[in-house]
Order: C-alpha cells, then structure tokens, then sequence
C-alpha cells in the first residue's frame, strides 16, 4: 500500500480529532471521579408510600444494631412512619406513627420511642410511648394521663422508665415504671428540680439512677426496679443529659462553652469534667468573642462534642466560625474553617458535610475525600459501624463505600488512554514509511 501525503494528512486529521475528543471526555471524566471522591453508591433506595408514589424521607434516622437503616418519611399526604431498610437496601417493614419522634433500640430488640398523642386536639403534646417488636409490629402504648413523657432508661425485660412532666399543673415531675405490656407499675413524685437534666441512667447492678438539683446542691438517686428508694447521696454529681454515643471518653466528658463575660464579650472554651465528682480536668481557650444580644455575665451556652476511638476531641465553637481538633490533654491538633461535623470514623478520622458534599477529615486535619451530592434542609447523613455513608436527598437513600478496583469512569479513561496511545504509534508507524519512501526516491 502506498502512504501518500493525503493518506498522511487525513491520518493526521484523524488523529487530531480523536485527541481532542478524547481530551474533552476524559476531563468530564475525571471531573466525575474527582466529584465522587473515591467513593461509590453501594446501593440507592427509592421510598414509596402504600399506594406507589414518591415519599420524600425525612431528617429523623437510625441505625440499629442489626444494621437496618429506619428513616422517617416526610409526608406529602396523610402518611408519615418509620420505614426500614436492611443492609443491602431491600425495605423491611414500615410503620405509621403520628410525628417525627427519634426511636431507639431496646434490649430487647425492641424499638422505643415517645410519640405525638392526638387523641385530645387541645392537649396534643409528645406523650405516648409506644413500642414496636423487631419486625415493626405494634407491641404496646403508654398515654400519659397530663403533661409529656421523656423515655429514660429499658430494662433487659423491656421494662421502662419514664419522666412525667405537667407544666400546667405547678411543675409536677414524676419518674413512671411500665411494664412491657404498657401497664403502669408504679410513680413518685420527684424529689428534684429539672430532673430532667439528670443523666438518668441504669446502673450495672440494675439500679435506675438520676442526678438532680436540691437548694443545697446536687444529689444522685438510686430507685430499685420495684420502686422502692435504695440510696439519695449528696456530692458534686454532673447534672447534664448526655448522649451515649458523644461527648464522653471513659470517665471525662467534653463539652463547648460560649461564657459570657460582661454585656459586650464572651469567651468560648472547650471543658473536660469528670463524671465521677464533676470536678473540671482542664480547659482549654478557643478564642474570645462578642455578646451582641447583652446575655447576662456569668451565662452560659453549651455544645457537644464528638470523640473518637483514641480520644481525639472534635468541637465546633458555637457561632459556626470555626472547627477544632484537641487531644485528651486538652491542646489544640488543628483549627479550621467550620466544617458540619457528623461523626468519627471507627477506623480514625471525623465525617462531615457542607451543603454540596459530604467529606472524610483525616485525624491530622487532611481531607481525606469529598463526595459531592445533592443535599437539603431534609437530608439526613449517618454513619454504620462498618463505615458505611448513608444519606438521604429527596424521596432516595444513598448507601456510599469505598470505590473497590476501577470504576466505570476510570475504565472509560483506561480505554481512551490506550486508543490515543495506539492512534498516536500508527501514526507516528505511517510518518516514518512515508519518510524512507520519500528518501528513497
């Protein structure tokens, strides 16, 4: 075959276009695999409501021991519940309920939470404890007869212990016993103020306990599971509620704190307070601030923090300016602009988002990744125990893994990086015959 120079220059022409193309695709390409951050959809759920339409899921989720994702769907009509969702994103069950309550995990199995009670329009308020078996199903209810309900503590028997407080009726406070079938077994009249604060809790022996306020000072009660007072003892006890799962490292909790220092200025530091005698451990300075609204020196406001497995603190600083890291000594790793902070990673590192990306903050303060994805007022972000990503846009619920071997857009750019390379050594073969014949005549 003769190599003459059009056979050359259409090649050339050729090849031209097949660059460029390519040049163009793949920087879509990599703009793709830079949006997704290394990470991939390891399922998407899409939420229906009974008669087949598009339900939008709502902001309230969990995650439960099992692994099964139970999201609240945000009604358009008349329907709003609980659905759930297993692991590989097939739905379980759902469940009808009159709000946007925040279920939990009983020991049982069990799923606990305090429900909007609309039997009465003029009292309507959250008080109904209701409960429902593994698999969804009603199990029972508790109506509080005035005032709302505050679900406290669950024994291994499903028992529950509950907080009654009427606002109307002088402020009465009662800690409530129901038994697993939804019967009331017995009540008292708290001896606190704001028990409500009191980090009620079990206590390894079985005793329920709850720290409150006296005129003198803080006490701790202990109640037995019959109802009877086994112990109320005096001492410098932790007064705050606590989630479980943040805030705390073995026997220190963490806590941010805006304090106002006069009408003008307030200072905003990071406390350690031990749960043991509620003494503080250290404090650590995050900066000074103003006080525009003239709060009262010597208030305060308060924000959680989250810890992970080595004891790294991670705090924002309540006027959304800043992000900080602190080791358990209490000194400063890594200041940042705010990032919306969600959780630790189990593996070390901190999860977090801003309104277009959800992103990976490696324990020394890199990013690690920045998966982009369509996020508003409604989303919800959860992290599993297996560093599973689950998010929720719209009507969808996203389960996000690492990115195992290629993805499909780096296959593609795989192919056009060996078609280029291909294209461009037969052309350069071609230039290279057309060049000797030429020198040979």
């Amino acid at each position: 075959m003769r190599i003459g120079p059009w056979t050359v220059g259409i090649a050339a022409a050729a090849l031209m276009f097949l660059l460029v193309a390519s040049a163009i695709i793949g920087a879509f390409l990599v703009r793709d695999e830079i949006r997704t951050g290394g990470m991939e959809d390891k399922w998407v759920f899409l939420n229906h409501d009974s008669f087949g339409n598009e339900q939008r899921v709502g902001p309230g989720a969990y995650i439960d021991s099992r692994g099964t994702l139970i999201s609240y769907d945000w009604p358009h009509g008349l329907e709003r519940g609980f659905t759930a969702i297993d692991p590989n994103g097939t739905l379980l069950w759902r469940s009808i309920t009159n709000a946007c309550p925040s279920i939990t995990e009983g020991p049982d199995g069990g799923y606990y939470y305090v429900d909007w009670n609309t039997s009465n329009a003029f009292s309507a308020s959250w008080s109904n404890i209701t409960v429902l078996d593994s698999n969804g199903d009603f199990r029972w209810d508790y109506i509080a007869p005035i005032g709302t309900l505050a679900l406290w503590a669950i024994y291994p028997d499903g028992q529950v212990i509950a907080h009654n407080y009427d606002w109307q009726e002088d402020l009465v406070e009662r800690i409530v016993a129901i038994s697993n079938n939804g019967s009331e077994l017995w009540s008292m009249d708290s001896p606190f103020l704001n028990s409500s604060l009191g980090n009620p809790r079990l206590s390894d022996n079985g005793t329920f306990e709850v720290i409150g306020l006296r005129d003198d000072g803080t006490y701790i009660m202990g109640i037995t599971k019959n109802g009877t007072q086994a112990y109320i003892e005096k001492g410098d006890y932790f007064t705050h509620y606590m989630e479980s799962s943040w805030d705390s490292n073995g026997n220190t909790y963490y806590e941010v704190r805006k304090e106002f220092i006069d009408n003008d200025t307030s200072v905003i530091n990071v406390y350690a307070i031990s749960l043991l005698d509620g003494s503080t451990e250290w404090k650590t300075l995050l900066h000074y601030s103003d006080n525009p609204d003239h709060m009262m020196p010597g208030g305060y406001s308060l924000s959680g923090t989250l810890v992970d497995a080595e004891g790294r603190i991670f705090c924002g600083d309540l006027e959304d300016k800043y992000s900080y890291s602190l080791n358990s000594s209490g000194a400063i790793l890594w200041k940042k602009p705010y990032l919306g902070m969600i959780d630790t990673f189990p593996s070390g590192g901190l999860l977090a988002w801003d309104d277009s990306s959800i992103k990976m903050i490696n324990s020394d303060g890199s990013l690690a990744w920045r998966h982009y994805a369509e996020l508003d007022g409604y989303s919800f972000i959860l992290l599993g125990s297996d560093e599973t990503v689950y998010y929720s846009y719209g009507a969808e619920v996203h389960a996000l893994v690492q990115s195992s071997g290629l993805s499909g857009s780096d296959v593609v750019l795989v192919i056009l990086v060996t078609v280029d390379a291909v294209a461009v050594i037969l052309y350069g073969l071609a230039h290279v015959l057309k060049s000797r014949r030429t020198s040979k005549t």
